[in-house]
């Protein structure tokens, strides 16, 4: 199931990417002089950035649930005459099939990050900081309070 997210999430990317780098392409050439399209080339480097970034996470998140997987996997018995779940037992398989989801998502954000222009979209780019930070966050708040949540369940479970 985690293998069809990450192809989902990569598939998603790149389709996303494609769309927005031919705007890109096809905004920087009929851009006018007499024509405000600064903006619009603006908007379409934050999104393929941050969509870089939410594919990365939802990427890694679908890695490290095969990684759970893979170690509740190793702990149970009588596994000796059952395949492994991933990498067919080969351990550079697995963390090469691994890097690759990875690694796409990223060379697109630094490739939308080097196209920015420092100068003039300085205030953006803290804007889109300051976004991601606080996504970052909210990456961090969210597992702690479901685990919390679950936590508390247990307990009352318990006391019943």
């Amino acid at each position: 199931h985690e293998d069809s997210l990450i192809n989902n999430r990569l598939t998603w990317l790149l389709a996303i990417q494609g769309l927005l780098f031919t705007a890109y392409g096809l905004s920087i050439r009929e851009a006018d002089p007499t024509e405000n399209l600064t903006s619009l080339i603006l908007v379409l480097k934050i999104l393929g950035m941050s969509t870089s970034i939410f594919s990365f996470v939802g990427i890694l998140a679908a890695l490290l649930a095969i990684h759970q997987l893979k170690n509740k996997w190793e702990e149970r018995d009588n596994k000796s005459q059952l395949p492994e779940i991933i990498g067919g037992g080969n351990l550079f398989a697995h963390v090469m099939g691994g890097h690759t989801p990875v690694t796409i998502p990223s060379l697109f954000f630094v490739a939308w990050f080097s196209l920015l222009d420092r100068r003039q979209d300085f205030c953006s780019m803290i804007v889109f900081f300051v976004v991601m930070l606080l996504y970052l966050v909210y990456l961090v708040i969210v597992p702690f309070l479901i685990r919390r949540n679950i936590n508390k369940r247990a307990e009352k479970s318990q006391n019943i």
